[in-house]
């Protein structure tokens, strides 16, 4: 999880947060992410994982640089969770001061009435 910065957050859809209050109602930090990560990429839970990214939009700000991203998530697992997952992304890295660049915000957009990956997140 070192592409993460110290001060990364991961902020779902409005819709989201409203439908999965109780989860979204505390900040989603690094520290949530990385739990997550660890929990969702357990062997014993997913048997297989698809990713499909199309690139929308890049911008480069100088020592920050942002992404849009439409994606497809497919995943097979034991869990009573959606298996297809699609929406849009906005990412925002920085460059530290060594060079490094991380994400520091990852904003989640619900472009049709599939779950997204704040979804997974909140329901994981």
């Amino acid at each position: 999880m070192e592409c993460l910065s110290e001060d990364f957050r991961f902020s779902p859809d409005p819709s989201d947060s409203t439908k999965f209050e109780e989860v979204f109602s505390e900040p989603w930090d690094r520290a949530r992410e990385e739990a997550f990560a660890r929990r969702f990429l357990d062997k014993n839970t997913i048997s297989s994982l698809s990713l499909s990214l199309k690139k929308e939009y890049e911008e480069d700000r100088g020592d920050e640089h942002y992404f849009e991203y439409s994606y497809i998530l497919q995943i097979q697992h034991s869990l009573d969770l959606p298996g297809y997952m699609e929406g849009r992304m906005h990412l925002t890295l920085k460059r530290d001061t060594s060079g490094n660049w991380s994400i520091v915000l990852w904003k989640d957009e619900k472009i049709s009435d599939t779950p997204t990956v704040g979804e997974l997140r909140a329901r994981f």
